[in-house]
Order: C-alpha cells, then sequence, then structure tokens
C-alpha cells in the first residue's frame, strides 16, 4: 500500500514538473517571439533613419568626416550623420562586418583607415544612443552587431576595448537592447579611449614597441603580428617602427 502511495506521488511530480517545463516552453518562446518582433520592427526604423542620415550627411572627405566626428561645434545628429557617411565611404558595401577589407590611410595626415572605420562605428553608436529618435536605437544596435561579426574586428576592438565600450554596453542595456546572440561579449582588457586612429607622427625603437605591448600596423595600416608602425593605444599614439641603433663612439686625439 505505501509503496503504491510512493509512486502515486511520483506520478504527481513528474506531471508537475512536465507541465512547468511546458509553462516556461510557452513563455520562452512569447518571448522569443516578442525580442524577434520588436526586433524586425527596429530593423524597418532604422533603415529609414539611415537614410535620411545619409543624405543630412556634410559632402567631405573620409579623413574630413571623421575629424569631424570631434567637433563640439556640430549636433550628436550631425555627428551620427557624419558616422554612417564614414562607414558607407570606408566599408566595403557599408558594412561593418567586412572590416578586414579596410585598408589604406586617410590623406592629409595619414590616419589608417582601419581604426578610424573602427572610430566610425564606435562613435556612431555612441551618438545615436544620445538621440532619442525613431530607430536610433535599432540603427545603433545594428553598428555594434554587425561589427562584431568580424572576428578579428571583435578581437582587436572589443576583446580588448576601450573606455568607451562599457558605456555603450551599460546603455544599451539598460535599454533592453541586446545582440542577437542574447549576450554582449565582455571586454578581457580595457585600454585607452576614443579615438582609436590618430596620425602617425614619430618614431619608436622596435624593441621598446614590443616591451610596451604596441599594436603593430602593417603597410595598409592593419593591425598585424609584425609591422612598419606602433600603436600605442594607452596614450593614443601611433610611430614609424625603426630599428634599434648602437651608437660608437669615436674618441678625439688632443
Amino acid at each position: 500500500m505505501r509503496s503504491t502511495r510512493v509512486c502515486l506521488w511520483m506520478l504527481v511530480v513528474v506531471a508537475l514538473l512536465a507541465g512547468g517545463r511546458a509553462w516556461a516552453e510557452d513563455d520562452r518562446f512569447n518571448e522569443l517571439a516578442e525580442r524577434y518582433t520588436r526586433r524586425a520592427e527596429g530593423r524597418e526604423a532604422a533603415r529609414a533613419l539611415h537614410e535620411e542620415l545619409r543624405y543630412e550627411a556634410d559632402q567631405r572627405t573620409p579623413y574630413g568626416l571623421w575629424t569631424s566626428l570631434f567637433t563640439k561645434e556640430l549636433s550628436p545628429r550631425r555627428k551620427a550623420a557624419n558616422a554612417v557617411a564614414l562607414i558607407d565611404a570606408l566599408y566595403p558595401e557599408g558594412d561593418p562586418a567586412r572590416w578586414t577589407r579596410v585598408s589604406g590611410f586617410l590623406r592629409p595626415s595619414f590616419v589608417p583607415a582601419p581604426l578610424a572605420a573602427a572610430d566610425g562605428v564606435y562613435l556612431g553608436a555612441l551618438y545615436l544612443l544620445r538621440l532619442g529618435e525613431q530607430g536610433a536605437d535599432a540603427l545603433a544596435l545594428d553598428l555594434m552587431e554587425r561589427f562584431m561579426n568580424s572576428s578579428r574586428a571583435k578581437f582587436t576592438f572589443i576583446t580588448t576595448s576601450p573606455a568607451e565600450y562599457g558605456l555603450i554596453v551599460e546603455e544599451m542595456e539598460r535599454r533592453g537592447l541586446a545582440p542577437v546572440f542574447g549576450q554582449w561579449p565582455e571586454a578581457k582588457r580595457t585600454v585607452g579611449s576614443l579615438p582609436f586612429a590618430r596620425p602617425v607622427r614619430g618614431t619608436v625603437r622596435r624593441g621598446r614597441a614590443i616591451d610596451e605591448r604596441m599594436t603593430f600596423l602593417n603597410g595598409a595600416g592593419q593591425p598585424a603580428s609584425n609591422g612598419i608602425y606602433a600603436w600605442d593605444r594607452r596614450y593614443g599614439r601611433i610611430y614609424d617602427v625603426v630599428e634599434g641603433r648602437r651608437w660608437i663612439l669615436f674618441p678625439w686625439d688632443d
């Protein structure tokens, strides 16, 4: 009798657990469906805003667009527009996921284009989050999400991130904005702050660049294991790399 009663209780518990699992799965399904619906609606608004911003952007060279992102005279909307224009100018088909295809230097100040392209995504997201307009949040999320679809961009600019990455993630999470894979990646190291790009100025010995964990850039301005330029992320400087020299002193005869 007792064993029969125990079996009945076990059946009841199993039934309750199964029902709870079904309810949880229903809730999860409804949550996912609602999230994807919101994302679809957000993408439409983001596309519309993207077209508006492209029309409003200043007619400048990529270098001029990049420098405009740091001026105090322009409004956040104009800066967001110029960031969108910079992204369209530097990335193939305006897609931040194709960051590895960006190469070269912005003239006249010899600024590495791959680093300026990353500035466009970061600063575009920051300025869009300030707008409070329909589609702005969704467009900011799309820029960062597309950028992270490049594994090399993610490793270079997010695994080791600037101070502003934490601000972007904090604001995104506050607004309930998350990438499609569900969670913002954690920065393993925070080094320096925006902008990433700077003009190449001065020289540094290769040994010092290695000792101080600078990032080498190749002849196309792209981060590489070795290169002819060194990017000091801590202090926001980019140098020409020179080989160490040994100085020989010759004594003079009296």
